[in-house]
């Protein structure tokens, strides 16, 4: 249905999924459904000529799966896929004493890293269930004063730098949360100390209160006490860019940034 890629209908369909409703997905489970209805017709047919419904102990229950005969075997690919995978690649490689994670995906890169290392997770909201190998410290991102200067050889924040001041996740709301965030990793990183960063990158925009699209130069002026030792460029589909220059990015959409820094000496 080409109607159901069309901009108005994609939004409206956002702003009734805020009251639970999915307009999209219902319309597009009617086939399946008709399908799904066919099939268990077809099975019941099947097992009577077996002889098997007149068993005691033999009942069918019914529980839809509508659109797993349409999906593929297995899907990779996109922001979260590439920076998770190519990141924890980079930590197992310089195998640091300790790694410090400011608010990433847990059921992704943090348990990537957690099958190899201990990892120290701080994020504002509370985690009651911690993962073997994982260290978790409640706390706000945008004021690290758990940690001293120059104390930390080692750092990460996935796609979530992005949120920070826009009170979606329960954080004080801050317009420049996602600069004083990079200030503070800046402050608590040793020098030879490591920071992976990933955000969406592009035309600066704020999506309240969802995230910003950030100037994908705005990290190197941020970070004026380390150098740019990598970046990369992952498009929402396809493979990531390497050595594309930060600035490139920022007139292409639906692409995040993958910047590892290094604090100087």
């Amino acid at each position: 249905m080409k109607i159901l890629n069309n901009p108005n209908i994609q939004k409206m369909n956002y702003r009734a999924s805020l009251f639970g409703l999915d307009m999209i997905k219902f319309l597009v489970s009617i086939k399946p459904f008709i399908k799904f209805r066919s099939d268990l017709r077809a099975f019941k047919l099947l097992l009577e000529s077996d002889g098997l419904t007149n068993k005691d102990d033999f009942r069918i229950e019914i529980l839809p799966y509508l659109h797993d005969s349409g999906d593929k075997a297995g899907v990779f690919g996109g922001h979260y896929f590439y920076q998770d995978l190519i990141t924890a690649q980079l930590i197992y490689n310089s195998n640091p004493l300790v790694h410090i994670d400011i608010a990433s995906r847990i059921d992704g890169f943090i348990t990537h890293l957690c099958t190899f290392r201990k990892v120290k997770v701080i994020d504002i909201r509370a985690l009651e269930s911690p993962l073997d190998n994982l260290e978790f410290m409640q706390a706000d991102a945008m004021n690290l004063q758990i940690f001293e200067d120059n104390s930390i050889e080692s750092i990460s924040s996935l796609h979530a730098i992005e949120h920070f001041g826009l009170g979606r996740y329960g954080d004080p709301l801050n317009p420049k949360g996602h600069i004083q965030a990079l200030q503070e990793i800046q402050r608590v990183l040793k020098p030879g100390g490591v920071f992976y960063l990933s955000f969406p990158a592009g035309i600066p925009k704020i999506i309240f209160n969802d995230k910003r699209i950030v100037d994908p130069s705005l990290p190197e002026k941020v970070m004026d006490k380390c150098d740019l030792v990598n970046f990369i460029a992952i498009p929402g589909v396809g493979k990531p860019i390497y050595g594309m220059n930060p600035r490139d990015v920022l007139n292409n959409d639906g692409f995040c940034g993958l910047w590892i820094f290094k604090k100087k000496e």
